[in-house]
């Protein structure tokens, strides 16, 4: 018999999609930034996400007990298992290798400035390794803590920011075109909000008794306040153009503020936990990634682990070049990645629909939604 503490609740499963949602991703700005109209953006990409929560947790309380590549097998056939498994574990790799880099190139550049870039990922990655190996019961409890310290720092960080705030930094409203607006919505969609569809790959063990809709919403509606609270902050410390031209706006505004002797550098603060949520992530897309190969194989996804890992280090310090060709991919990501994040399980939604209702054939989960 399984241990129950195995399984996800709504509650843990939010807490999974916040953590790879937000980690690494908060602390690289707001893609798709529209100034001081940035704000109006985040609430319009988080509106545009709902149908793809929804589409996702569809298709966990329809085929219970099963990840996106026995779902792809389940619909689709045999073919559709290794053709999802090669290339949605190939996005898991890909986007765990960049949020390697991400967390490196930031510690990089602001805290260890001559440790070469390869050591710092390497120990990075090693916690990494070591988490996925544990599995999602350790998960579960680390990401706990980390979504409650990023709270309490959050907090902190905005109780700090209030009485500097300038609101003038926030008007005038509305002064972007709306079809910008709605072009850099997409991009806010794609990067950060729709990274979640990666936890098809691990909620197999999605507790029957819980609701997967309530999973999906909340996770990511908490990440979206989790952004528009930190961009007020930051915007109205900072302003507009300076999120728009500095590589890590969040750690700036940070660093600015004075807290007394409460905290002396809450930068300091920011970037443990930043590191620990991006650890944190990692690990669940190593996990992800390693599953592709044991559907793919029929071994258990354990035997993978570590050569993914390792994969996974080699390819975040080859990927780029420099800087600027990281700068460059953010760009043009959003438009790489939607067949991923929309198209694959909007097609498995579709068929699995499709066969349910002709065919009963996938058996309907007992999660009441």
């Amino acid at each position: 018999m399984e241990d129950s503490r195995d399984y996800f609740s709504s509650v843990r499963a939010a807490i999974a999609i916040m953590i790879i949602v937000v980690s690494n991703n908060l602390v690289m700005g707001f893609p798709g930034a529209a100034g001081q109209d940035t704000w109006i953006v985040i609430l319009f990409g988080f509106v545009f996400s709902i149908p793809a929560a929804f589409t996702c947790a569809r298709l966990v309380k329809l085929m219970p007990g099963k990840n996106i590549y026995e779902m792809a097998e389940q619909v689709f056939g045999a073919a559709g298992k290794y053709i999802i498994s090669v290339i949605f574990g190939g996005y898991c790799i890909y986007l765990s290798s960049g949020t390697l880099y991400s967390l490196v190139h930031f510690l990089n550049l602001t805290s260890l400035f001559h440790t070469p870039f390869e050591i710092i990922a390497l120990f990075l990655n090693l916690p990494c390794l070591y988490a996925a190996r544990k599995g999602m019961e350790t998960l579960n409890k680390v990401g706990l803590l980390i979504v409650a310290a990023a709270g309490e720092v959050i907090l902190i960080f905005i109780m700090a920011s209030i009485p500097n705030i300038r609101f003038d930094y926030l008007r005038p409203v509305l002064s972007r075109p709306a079809g910008e607006l709605l072009g850099n919505s997409f991009v806010f969609l794609m990067l950060p909000l729709g990274e979640f569809t990666v936890t098809l790959a691990l909620f197999e063990k999605f507790n029957k008794k819980s609701s997967s809709y309530k999973a999906y919403f909340f996770g990511i509606l908490f990440s979206a306040l989790y952004f528009l609270l930190i961009f007020v902050c930051v915007c109205g410390l900072i302003g507009p153009h300076a999120i728009e031209n500095t590589y890590f706006p969040t750690f700036r505004a940070i660093s600015i503020l004075h807290i007394g002797n409460i905290i002396e550098r809450g930068e300091s603060l920011f970037s443990f936990v930043l590191m620990l949520a991006s650890i944190c992530k990692i690990a669940m897309l190593t996990s992800a990634s390693s599953k592709s190969l044991s559907a793919l194989t029929k071994e258990a996804h354990q035997t993978y682990i570590v050569p993914i890992s390792l994969f996974i280090f080699a390819l975040s310090v080859t990927l780029y070049e420099s800087v600027a060709d990281f700068g460059l991919n953010v760009k043009i990501y959003p438009y790489m990645v939607a067949a991923f994040q929309i198209g694959i399980p909007l097609a498995l939604w579709a068929a699995a629909e499709i066969k349910y209702r002709k065919n009963k054939i996938i058996p309907q989960g007992q999660d009441q939604g």
